[in-house]
């Protein structure tokens, strides 16, 4: 009877240590789950740390496709953030987010997670695009730049070189209308990503989104020579039928299946084409953005993901536990290797880069061809109404004056900005 109460008290032990060490499991949720590669990491790092359980709050749209939508996942996020909401940790960011969810106290600073000796491990322009006020709110996963994809085995056939040049670009025109396809093709959606390849444009003819006093310049003769490049090939027919619906997703798709020549669009396509379902790495080639002969520089516009910890998270331990393995030197090579994002790290970077990018070397040594988007707490704002005045450019055929329609969208944004001036000089007061 004594042995048969001893094991009874044994076996009641046994399962309140066992519930008291599942009880312990702390439990961390994070949203993103960008270019789906989070399901095969989180089992990777639960493995490594059995108390932590990951949950993903999977932002892709529509459900199952292979990327998220940025505006989309950007309003969700306010959503979370904007009501102190503490069920989700940790962040996925586009890189042009980080200046407004630090200036709404949204998320937190990873001063004393990530010390200085870590961050120089890192590529110097990605810590600058990381850092708001002498402090580092978050760590990037990946680089993305612009580039210009073409069909390398067409152009191989007929002996030609591809262009340096929009003018030369241009000439090409010929060429894919006797293939049946697109001359170009690029995100021409009314969002983001039509704004990055518009920033590309400006800068190719020697012009910027804003100049170095920080005053916009989108009226400018560059501007309005990048605006009426893209209505002058929707007007000839060189570009896909429904450009103005396209975003990363529909160009790497039209490209891959044989629809356009050249196409506009990030490093992620290239290993995306080694994949069975298209098999098209070898046709393809690569070339920087094209460049107005008159200027001597080529221009790919930055981008890329970060990860931010919730100011609300009640895991914040755990939750860089999460993200300093994310953006680790193992995580990094393997998505580079298998997904084609590129390293944010300095020794990846730089060896790995040149090499899996053929095309591309001469570019990246340095980083000179990488453009970064302006930092300025309104970019949301500025992008969203220069994008749909583009996006109306491209799409009304009504619309002939460029200069007007960047006047217009000129106006908006300053309108924009002095009123956010004036209420801030009311709250100094």
């Amino acid at each position: 009877m004594k042995y048969i109460f001893r094991l009874f008290i044994v076996i009641v032990l046994i399962c309140l240590l066992s519930k008291c060490h599942n009880s312990e499991k702390v439990i961390i949720r994070i949203a993103g789950n960008v270019h789906s590669h989070l399901n095969e990491l989180i089992p990777i790092f639960e493995a490594k740390n059995p108390h932590i359980k990951v949950e993903i709050v999977d932002m892709r749209y529509p459900p199952g496709s292979k990327l998220v939508n940025s505006n989309r996942t950007h309003d969700a996020y306010v959503g979370y953030l904007s009501t102190a909401n503490s069920d989700i940790d940790i962040y996925e960011i586009d890189v042009i987010w980080l200046t407004e969810f630090v200036k709404y106290g949204w998320v937190q600073s990873l001063d004393e997670y990530f010390p200085k000796e870590k961050q120089n491990l890192f590529l110097e322009g990605i810590l600058k695009g990381t850092q708001i006020n002498n402090h580092v709110w978050a760590v990037q996963e990946w680089v993305d730049f612009g580039l210009m994809y073409y069909r390398k085995d067409i152009l191989d056939k007929l002996a030609l070189k591809p262009p340096v040049t929009w003018e030369e670009l241009l000439s090409f025109a010929k060429i894919a209308k006797n293939n049946k396809m697109s001359l170009l093709s690029f995100q021409g959606n009314n969002y983001e990503g039509l704004i990055c390849f518009f920033n590309e444009l400006i800068r190719s003819f020697g012009g910027s989104v804003f100049n170095t006093k920080g005053k916009l310049e989108i009226t400018s003769p560059q501007a309005q020579k990048a605006l009426q490049l893209l209505v002058y090939l929707k007007k000839q027919n060189l570009l896909p039928e429904h450009i103005n619906r396209y975003t990363e997703e529909s160009t790497h798709k039209d490209f891959l299946s044989g629809k356009s020549l050249f196409s506009r669009n990030w490093p992620y396509v290239y290993k995306l084409a080694s994949y069975k379902e298209w098999n098209m790495q070898e046709k393809i080639g690569m070339i920087p953005i094209p460049k107005d002969k008159n200027h001597p520089r080529h221009y790919g516009t930055t981008g890329g993901w970060m990860l931010v910890m919730s100011k609300y998270s009640e895991n914040r331990n755990e939750s860089w536990k999460l993200m300093e393995f994310l953006t680790s030197e193992e995580i990094q090579k393997h998505l580079f290797q298998k997904h084609g994002l590129v390293p944010t790290r300095k020794k990846l970077f730089n060896e790995y880069t040149p090499k899996k990018l053929p095309g591309l070397e001469s570019y990246l040594i340095g980083q000179d061809y990488l453009s970064p988007r302006p930092m300025d707490q309104n970019y949301r704002e500025i992008s969203r109404i220069l994008s749909q005045k583009i996006w109306e450019a491209m799409t009304y055929w009504d619309i002939k004056d460029t200069k007007t329609q960047l006047g217009l969208a000129e106006t908006e944004i300053n309108s924009i900005i002095n009123r956010k001036s004036r209420l801030m000089q009311k709250k100094i007061k």
